[in-house]
């Protein structure tokens, strides 16, 4: 869940670093090749969103490489637009706040998860297997009954 809580705060900040023009300010991007590039990593941070919903432990993985990436930027490029007071407006503020918390969040839950000690009977690698599917059946009806 904070996978895409987290994507949702990345959406909207995004968007509105386009909306000021900072890809082409500090990045020297033009505005579709930056929507190329965020559109790949909405991509992958959606999909790996999803495997981590799905209980996957790749999805944990990238869930904490991803939520690290995020926090480190967001830290790096914003903590002195907060404490200085001197960014666009409040609403850039919360979606700045809301990207460090839920990156924040997301790193250390993912990180839990995959390097806690569950007990000495049950290696931390035992992970529970996927549901099984039901079998497909060629007699099986296309439409669902009423």
């Amino acid at each position: 869940m904070l996978g895409f809580v987290l994507l949702f705060f990345a959406l909207a900040h995004s968007l509105e670093d386009f909306a000021h023009g900072v890809p082409e300010e500090r990045f020297n991007l033009d505005a579709t090749s930056a929507s190329i590039f965020l559109a790949a990593v909405f991509l992958v941070q959606g999909a790996i969103a999803a495997f981590t919903w799905r209980g996957w432990r790749i999805g944990y993985w990238g869930s904490l490489v991803v939520g690290a990436g995020w926090l480190i930027a967001a830290v790096l490029d914003h903590t002195g637009d907060l404490f200085d007071q001197g960014f666009r407006n409040t609403t850039s503020d919360v979606l700045i706040l809301g990207l460090i918390l839920a990156s924040g969040f997301l790193a250390l839950s993912s990180g839990w998860v995959l390097f806690r000690r569950v007990g000495a009977d049950q290696p931390p690698d035992d992970w529970p297997e996927a549901p099984p599917r039901a079998p497909y059946t060629e007699d099986a009806p296309s439409t669902p009954p009423e």
